[in-house]
């Protein structure tokens, strides 16, 4: 029973950032998944609730560092102004579960709170990934699909890749398939795959190769 009061009285403190960061994430095309973060969490208690600890206590240590961390994340997100938006509500999400699990040590205790680990562990996905990482996430997928399409192309395209200075061999020992590309000359990196492409990568992804002679070099 304390320990849903906390809940309440917290949820209330932070009535105002936590409805800027709903909205907030309702609008996101990154975090909006983090709305449902707390009533999965929810579930997976409810689903393991027969299994959890019924030794209850207070773990005031556990406690009183999680609601350093919480209180430090506050004070950062009304310190540094000059944040992007996304970063803020990353604060102030990180600040909430700290809060939260700090109370669960509280009212509960470190032998409760183990036996829930999956799912209070779960409600750190509550926090948005800062806008750094998000970047930085963009970046490496953008790269990572550049590389496949110039791949794919020269799969596709051999005589054409020929003539730009690139040749493809095939070698099929060693029970696989390996393809490996030289004389590289020239960027191949702004072709797109379009119309019967995409059916050869979607092909060349479900079906493996049945036959390749050792090696062959493409000529133009």
């Amino acid at each position: 029973m304390g320990w849903c009061i906390y809940l309440a009285i917290l949820c209330g403190a932070f009535a105002l950032p936590l409805g800027a960061f709903v909205t907030y994430a309702r609008h996101s095309e990154v975090h909006s998944y983090v709305l449902l973060i707390p009533f999965v969490t929810g579930y997976l208690i409810y689903i393991r609730w027969k299994s959890l600890s019924r030794e209850l206590g207070s773990s005031w240590g556990f406690a009183l560092l999680l609601a350093v961390a919480g209180a430090a994340a506050l004070l950062a997100s009304l310190h540094f102004a000059e944040i992007g938006e996304n970063d803020y509500m990353t604060l102030i999400a990180l600040s909430f579960v700290c809060f939260v699990v700090a109370g669960t040590f509280l009212f509960l205790g470190s032998k409760w709170a183990r036996s829930a680990m999956f799912p209070l562990f779960f409600l750190a996905f509550m926090i948005p990934l800062p806008e750094a990482a998000v970047d930085s996430l963009e970046t490496a997928s953008k790269e990572a699909s550049a590389e496949v399409a110039n791949w794919l192309f020269l799969i596709r395209h051999p005589v054409s890749a020929e003539r730009h200075g690139v040749s493809v061999a095939w070698n099929c020992g060693g029970g696989g398939q390996r393809m490996q590309r030289h004389q590289v000359e020239s960027g191949l990196g702004n072709h797109q795959l379009i119309g019967s492409e995409y059916v050869f990568a979607h092909n060349l992804a479900t079906s493996p190769v049945s036959r390749c002679s050792d090696p062959i070099r493409s000529s133009a």
